[in-house]
Order: structure tokens, then sequence, then C-alpha cells
């Protein structure tokens, strides 16, 4: 499989970097000469010079950089339980011929995102964003990026960075 589907796409990362999450990953999504690539890590300069002249001065903030999350990061990142309104909501992340899908799940009562990505606390049993999609990494970003937009302060910016500075 290519590395292109095994990390989340390039607005996802974008606008997860543009929330304030923290860059840390094994994988980045690097701005070329050619556009967009990934590279292994955030040190990986080589990977742009080399395309430049020699003696060219790159500036860190003058190259757009920006954390290409893989599913085993998403799922370290994500909490695995959430407390909200006095109940206990677990991750539950499920692959069908539908594709994947990931939720907060408790017993009886639970919260759901509906498509306008408003929280909806009328729903029964499931606190979920992206329905299904084809590509596992695909879905956990989006959900990141619909709590920490649209959550209602359950997971928070600070809470995501700690996890990720833990890595």
């Amino acid at each position: 499989m290519k590395v292109e589907k095994q990390v989340c796409t390039l607005e996802q990362a974008i606008k997860l970097k543009e929330l304030g999450v923290m860059q840390k990953s094994l994988f980045y999504w690097r701005e070329t000469l050619n556009g967009f690539a990934i590279s292994f890590n955030d040190n990986d300069l080589d990977f742009i010079t080399g395309m430049l002249e020699p003696d060219t001065v790159i500036e860190d903030d003058q190259i757009n950089v920006y954390s290409a999350f893989t599913v085993s990061e998403l799922l370290k990142i994500l909490p695995f339980r959430i407390y909200h309104d006095r109940h206990d909501y677990f991750m539950k992340f499920t692959h069908s011929h539908k594709g994947y899908r990931v939720a907060y799940e408790t017993n009886k009562l639970g919260l759901e995102f509906n498509i306008y990505g408003e929280l909806d606390r009328t729903k029964l049993s499931l606190f979920q964003t992206a329905r299904s999609g084809k590509y596992a990494c695909n879905v956990l970003a989006e959900y990141l990026r619909m709590l920490i937009e649209h959550g209602d302060g359950v997971v928070t910016l600070e809470s995501v960075n700690q996890r990720i500075d833990n890595f």
C-alpha cells in the first residue's frame, strides 16, 4: 500500500496544524518544487534542499511542513475513554464492507455529531463523526478534527498535544 494511503490527507494535515495540533509524527507532508510529497521525518531537509540550487539557504518558516499522522499515531492521540455528562464513553473503531467507522459509545445514553458537525444530544448509543471511509487514517483524522472543532470541550487541544508529546 502506498504511504499516501497510510497517513492522513494533506488537507487534513493542514487543518489539524491550523487548529494547533502539535506537529510531531513519523511522516510529514512537505512542500517541494513539484507540490507536496511525504517525507520520513522532520529532520529530512535533504528531501527539499536536494531539489534546489547549491548554496541555497532555506529558513524553517519558508517550508510548509505538516504532520502526516498514521493510523497508530491517531489511535494514540484519540482518547480510549471520554467522561462527559456523568457517563463514560469508550472508543469503538470498526471495519466492515462499508468502510471504517469510529465512535465513542456507552451502554445507555450517547452523543452524536449530526451531518452539520453540531453536537446532538438526542441520539442514542454513539458519539460519531465520520460515518465511514475507505481509509482508516482519513476517518480517524477527520474524527479528531471534529472533536477539536465541535466536540463541546470533551477533547481539548491541550490533551491532544500532551498525548503527541508523549510519543
